[in-house]
């Protein structure tokens, strides 16, 4: 068993514990033993998050992701989002599902692990990623923070769609601050057709400014007669 110090397993002491060489034979066992023999008051809150990360991202089994899944309460976003890829593989909509049904993840580690989950689901297929988003919309299901997450990931494939999405957005502050975001990653990018298409959503030249932008490609924002066409991957404008 792990060293102890004052009565606790260390948590160096643990981790070298279960990333010594697990195999996919003994992993849960191991892992269940050790969860057991481990305080549940908080103290070693750490160590057994670590523990069960451990097990989900490198014994992936059906009986560990059962294990895993038992103590969900205790999983912080990264296993959770872990969980969710090494169960779901490439399917993004399986893996939103799984999420879903994790009923005692803390729901702000569970928001995260989302956020996550739609922004990489975003990057690789948006238009599935906007479907996808438009259902759990409509069924009153998608947090601001996961709309927002979809138009950051898209303003570089779609500007005027990912700034729709922007604009839909119900919470106000959460909106602006999400325009604001997109306004400086464009600024970054020097993409003028998206800096124009936000002071048309209500970015300011001020408020550019203010985020230490580039203030200069604002005021030199070409005319639509004078901008080229972009070539841009479909992706689902919202209704």
């Amino acid at each position: 068993m792990a060293q102890t110090v004052a009565g606790h397993v260390t948590l160096a002491r643990a981790v070298e514990w279960i990333e010594a060489d697990w195999n996919d034979a003994d992993a849960h066992d191991n892992a269940a033993n050790l969860l057991a023999r481990l305080p549940t008051d908080g103290s070693h809150k750490e160590i057994r998050s670590a523990i069960l990360r451990q097990l989900v991202d490198e014994h992936s089994t059906k009986e560990s992701v059962e294990l895993v899944t038992r103590f969900q309460a205790e999983l912080d976003s990264y296993a959770v989002a872990s969980l969710a890829s090494h169960v779901a593989g490439d399917d993004s909509r399986k893996a939103m599902a799984l999420l879903d049904s994790l009923d005692r993840v803390a729901p702000e580690n569970k928001t995260k692990a989302r956020v996550n989950a739609v922004s990489s689901w975003a990057a690789s297929d948006p238009a599935a990623a906007g479907s996808w988003l438009l259902e759990a919309r409509r069924r009153g299901e998608a947090a601001p923070e996961i709309i927002s997450s979809y138009a950051m990931a898209t303003v570089g494939i779609d500007p005027a769609a990912a700034i729709a999405w922007a604009q839909t957005i119900p919470d106000g502050d959460l909106r602006h601050g999400t325009l604001l975001k997109m306004a400086e990653s464009r600024a970054a990018t020097r993409d003028a057709e998206a800096l124009e298409l936000l002071k048309a959503a209500g970015v300011t030249d001020k408020e550019i400014r203010e985020a230490n932008l580039l203030p200069a490609i604002v005021d030199r924002i070409p005319t639509a007669q004078a901008r080229g066409t972009l070539t841009r991957r479909a992706i689902v404008r919202p209704e």
